[in-house]
């Protein structure tokens, strides 16, 4: 068995969605029906009653909503829905900018971009943002005929710290709900990115579990808040708390963009130094 950690030129940034990238999509769904989201919530979501599971809620709801109103969750409605996703400034930039920074630690590192959300990947992929970040898993409906039925897949928030495991391990993501990440025999020289190689980014309580997670295995977490000041801080343990805190502007210059340069800066560094222990 080797003495050191492999060495493996990878840096890995995973992102939630909704108000960590872009603007909210629930609210982008609600503006092609035309319906505030107070209204949505009142009128569909709250008596579908208790004992749901929240994500599931929330497609049932947008479910019955789109029937409602005789605009049901069809192709045409994502594309409309995507139109209303803005995406926040400089999202655009970031593989240029943090590949670049990377690459000034380590020539051969890759800085891949991941979407990790519990919102609808009909809506992200039909963003501009598909064609800069590398992968994207988000919840999904299931189409029948032209026409969403059920929620397929779900992204519970406790969910969020299984597949970033699976990601960095390099298992399938797409098979299952839950990706299988406990297996005891699992060789570290397998892994895609060591898990102190990737750096997280959230807006809320989704992302709690995917803090704690990341800050326990040595990466790096940041949370996004437009007022600077995180509404969920009361609701952390010490494991949960971030790196840095920052609003979602990711323009050059910004305190996001510099906290995120430093944070890959950081995990190519690591990189770095495997690279001399090499066969050690």
């Amino acid at each position: 068995m080797p003495a050191t950690h492999p060495y493996i030129p990878r840096v890995s940034l995973i992102f939630d969605f909704d108000k960590t990238l872009a603007t909210d999509t629930i609210d982008a769904m609600c503006a092609v029906w035309d319906i505030s989201r107070e209204k949505w919530e009142e009128q569909y979501e709250k008596p579908l009653g208790d004992n749901w599971d929240g994500i599931l809620k929330r497609g049932q709801a947008l479910i019955d909503c789109g029937l409602d109103r005789e605009e049901p969750l069809t192709e045409e409605f994502f594309d409309r829905a995507a139109k209303q996703i803005d995406l926040y400034d400089g999202v655009l930039d970031l593989k240029k900018h943090l590949s670049k920074c990377g690459k000034e630690v380590l020539p051969e590192v890759e800085v891949e971009l991941v979407v990790l959300s519990s919102g609808f990947i009909e809506i992200i992929e039909r963003t501009a943002l598909d064609d800069v970040f590398d992968r994207t898993w988000a919840g999904e409906f299931h189409i029948d005929g032209n026409r969403a039925i059920c929620m397929k897949r779900i992204i519970a928030h406790p969910t969020k710290a299984r597949y970033i495991e699976a990601h960095a391990k390099g298992l399938s993501l797409d098979a299952a709900n839950e990706p299988k990440v406990d297996d005891p025999d699992f060789d570290e020289m397998k892994m895609h990115v060591p898990l102190d190689q990737i750096v997280y980014v959230g807006d809320g309580l989704s992302d709690l579990d995917a803090f704690g997670f990341i800050t326990n295995n040595g990466g790096l977490a940041v949370a996004i808040d437009q007022s600077a000041k995180f509404d969920h801080s009361g609701q952390q343990t010490t494991d949960e708390r971030v790196d840095n805190l920052a609003t979602p502007d990711y323009s050059e210059g910004s305190e996001l963009l510099e906290t995120l340069e430093h944070a890959v800066r950081s995990a190519a560094s690591r990189a770095a130094i495997r690279r001399f222990s090499q066969g050690e």
